[in-house]
């Protein structure tokens, strides 16, 4: 090849055979992906920390029409008393000390939960996905492989679902300690006092103890303890099909985006690629075999295979639909979490006796129950419109959220692709 012809060469980067839409957990060099999840984790709990303490303040409210969520944001900062109108005067409510404080109140229990429950729900998924489509390739007798952009929606709903439940039992706990200590002495809350995580925790435990209860049976004591711990499981069990609805629309968004993009945005690659190599001076290419013409955001947007705008809306596309349709059990699982227990307690009506086997079925029957009146109060006082409480604000901050989430877990998985990585 002679110098001329070699000037007109376009360089390309290494060729991977894995994509955003078929790459594995067994495609992945683990401790990096670890480590790049836990830096994305943290980085989009703190960030987002005020937003999600004004809608967590926000849906215990027992207002009609509550501030706006900016307006709680700006009394968090504030601190102080924060007076809101209700019927012929106003509630009032003490929002502590203010500044950073005040607004990244609860972000211990909030960050500890969030890196826990996500890495152990991510890797449930990832992990349960690749094998289910694996062992669907084996029944078939064919290759995993064998179609570029097959994500395999189905599996990857499956596979979050187990995820959530994995997530859900696991971090269940501390989600309680921060949305009480996020609410504390506000709305349906004001009866809780705010304390450290420790002391939420002991008090949490001990919400559902019977007076007696030190001395009685110690099985009875842990059941009631952990009775106080997984307040508001049976709305989160309810919500488990949210995962699912979320990545199968993720998933299935990015197989028809990448497979709709994918031609166009490689003739637009090549283009300019060839535009540059064109353009740039005949020195700068000599021993530039294995250097890209292109830098490395318009290498990325104009990818066929690993496109972070086709990520986003795809990502985009599911958050909207999902927090639309599951806005109501979020509503009423924080309501679960935060209500004081007299207030249920009067919801419930008078328990009935009876012992064994058959109390600790009425003990997860009455979880259920407690998910229904909480929802027929919701109701019955503050009408329909009290399911989309936080609607506006969630949908935001799940489309926000999801893009970064998906553009930031993309980018670790190719990060800590085995063969990006040689």
């Amino acid at each position: 090849m002679t110098d001329s012809s070699a000037a007109c060469v376009v360089p390309e980067s290494p060729v991977l055979t894995t994509n955003a839409v078929n790459r594995t957990l067994s495609d992945l060099h683990a401790p990096t992906w670890f480590a790049l999840l836990s830096a994305n984790i943290a980085a989009r709990t703190v960030v987002f920390h005020p937003l999600n303490l004004a809608i967590a303040r926000k849906r215990v409210t027992s207002e009609p029409r509550p501030p706006g969520l900016f307006a709680f944001i700006a009394a968090a900062y504030r601190g102080g008393a924060l007076h809101i109108p209700a019927g012929d005067g106003r509630n009032t409510y003490e929002m502590g000390a203010g500044g950073l404080r005040g607004s990244y109140r609860g972000l211990g229990a909030a960050l500890t939960c969030n890196l826990v429950g996500e890495i152990a729900y991510l890797f449930t998924l990832e992990a349960l996905k690749e094998r289910m489509t694996k062992g669907a390739a084996a029944r078939d007798g064919g290759d995993v492989a064998a179609e570029a952009f097959e994500g395999h929606s189905g599996y990857a709903a499956v596979a979050a679902m187990c995820g959530d439940v994995v997530s859900l039992l696991t971090v269940t706990p501390l989600v309680i300690v921060a949305n009480r200590q996020m609410t504390a002495q506000y709305g349906l809350s004001a009866g809780n006092a705010y304390s450290g995580v420790r002391t939420t925790l002991t008090e949490v435990w001990r919400t559902f103890q019977p007076p007696r209860a030190a001395a009685g049976w110690a099985g009875a004591r842990l059941m009631h303890g952990l009775r106080g711990l997984y307040q508001g499981t049976s709305a989160g069990l309810l919500r488990i099909p949210a995962s699912g609805c979320w990545w199968a629309l993720y998933t299935k968004s990015k197989e028809e985006l990448y497979v709709l993009c994918a031609p166009r945005l490689e003739e637009y690659r090549q283009h300019h690629a060839a535009a540059a190599a064109a353009a740039a001076p005949f020195h700068q290419h000599e021993g530039a075999e294995h250097v890209s013409l292109l830098s490395s955001p318009v290498r990325l947007l104009l990818s066929g295979t690993d496109n972070p705008a086709i990520n986003g809306l795809a990502s985009a596309i599911a958050s909207t639909a999902t927090t639309l349709v599951f806005n109501p059990l979020a509503v009423i699982q924080t309501r679960q979490q935060t209500l004081p227990p007299a207030h249920v307690a009067r919801l419930m009506g008078a328990p009935q006796r009876g012992g064994g086997r058959r109390r600790l079925w009425r003990l997860y029957a009455s979880s259920f129950k407690k998910t229904v009146v909480v929802a027929q109060e919701l109701v019955r006082v503050e009408g329909f419109r009290a399911f989309f409480k936080g609607a506006t604000a969630n949908v935001g901050v799940a489309v926000f959220d999801g893009i970064i989430f998906s553009l930031i877990f993309e980018l670790t998985k190719l990060s800590s692709d085995l063969q990006y990585l040689s």
